[in-house]
């Protein structure tokens, strides 16, 4: 914007290189700006806080999902248990009434 307001109508006829006295400056005096501003290190520091906040939510939903299929295997292993307690509870039960009978037959 800066540049085409002030040389707009003379860039269009200029031969090459033909503003680089006056427009060097211009130049110089940004690129101390942006490489001593504050704000643009606190933008690009802010930007790298980002980055390292996005890697450790990353690992987190890692560890998150590790731990969902951690639980579904205990789920699954307490599922398995439930039916091992039924059939032994119902075997016990078979048993000592066995023995019950048993037991009655010898008196």
């Amino acid at each position: 914007m800066w540049f085409m307001k002030n040389y707009g109508r003379v860039v269009h006829h200029a031969p090459a290189y033909a503003m680089n006295d006056e427009f060097s400056r211009v130049l110089h005096q940004q690129m101390e700006f942006f490489s001593s501003n504050a704000s643009v290190d606190t933008r690009n520091r802010v930007r790298g806080e980002v980055s390292e906040i996005r890697l450790v939510m990353v690992e987190n939903i890692e560890k998150i999902m590790e731990r969902g299929d951690r639980t579904e295997l205990l789920v699954d292993k307490t599922a398995t248990m439930q039916d091992s307690s039924f059939h032994f509870r119902k075997q016990s039960k078979r048993l000592r009434r066995a023995l019950w009978m048993k037991n009655a037959k010898l008196l």
